[in-house]
């Protein structure tokens, strides 16, 4: 998943070499606070009357119940794929019943900031498919940055993913299954994590099909192998206890695990 985007770099990214008294001209400039929300994927638009595009758009969980410091996130993979001439941009990170403060920067790094709610989670069902039939099993893994195999271990410690943050990876072996499908099913896929303290990370979005046959089983070999790093660089710390990891599929919560860290 994506690495934390400092603010400032972005700042940084979007200097202009247009005259700045452009900025000067009497313009509106804001983010609609009305979302479009389709199978899991949310299209942000905004209003900019000068068109001073290109834009980088970006988003924030927000919540107030958190004692964590959240992290600003691109609403696209990385900072060109969160780069848009449009107004308005389709994002799939954004989890349902969830409150964000969404961001769109321009060419001249002007911002716009509104904060949002999305609409509550609903149970995931389609047709006899339903959630009480997706089963996850999840144990925990570590790797090297350098992109060694990732391996087994027995539990998650935090004091050992505080003494090699930047040195490896840890995460979990996610897997998922479905029983025999009658038919063909496409879904968009979100993967959710939160620690303790209340920091969040949407850790993997795709869209799968699943297919007919005798039952269907995806896996994730790291699954959340940043969350850890961008929680500490946000946090300075690696909470213990019990944390949670959601799977949605197009919006609707599938399954709801927990895991422990020591």
């Amino acid at each position: 998943m994506k690495k934390i985007v400092s603010l400032l770099l972005m700042c940084a990214l979007l200097i202009s070499l247009l005259p700045m008294s452009a900025l000067a001209a009497q313009r509106e400039f804001y983010i609609n606070t009305s979302l479009s929300v389709v199978d899991g994927k949310t299209t942000i638009t905004w209003v900019d009357t000068a068109n001073y595009g290109p834009y980088i758009v970006a988003y924030r969980l927000v919540d107030p119940s958190s004692n964590a410091t959240q992290a600003l996130y691109p609403a696209g993979d990385d900072i060109e794929a969160s780069t848009t001439s449009q107004k308005s941009f389709v994002c799939g990170d954004l989890i349902a019943g969830r409150r964000y403060m969404l961001l769109v920067q321009d060419a001249y790094g002007e911002q716009a900031t509104t904060t949002i709610t999305m609409p509550a989670a609903q149970t995931f069902q389609d047709g006899k498919l339903k959630a009480a039939n997706v089963r996850v099993n999840l144990s925990p893994r570590y790797m090297r940055s350098s992109g060694d195999s990732p391996r087994g271990i027995d539990y998650l410690s935090a004091s050992d993913i505080r003494a090699h943050i930047d040195e490896y990876y840890y995460g979990l072996r996610y897997e998922f299954s479905m029983p025999e499908l009658a038919y063909d099913r496409t879904y968009w896929v979100q993967i959710v994590m939160t620690a303790p303290n209340g920091y969040t990370d949407t850790v993997h979005t795709s869209t799968k099909t699943f297919g007919t046959g005798t039952g269907w089983s995806y896996y994730l070999s790291m699954c959340g192998s940043n969350f850890f790093y961008n929680m500490y660089q946000k946090n300075s710390t690696i909470p213990t206890g019990t944390y949670t990891i959601e799977l949605y599929f197009n919006g609707m919560l599938a399954n709801s695990k927990t895991f422990t860290v020591r």
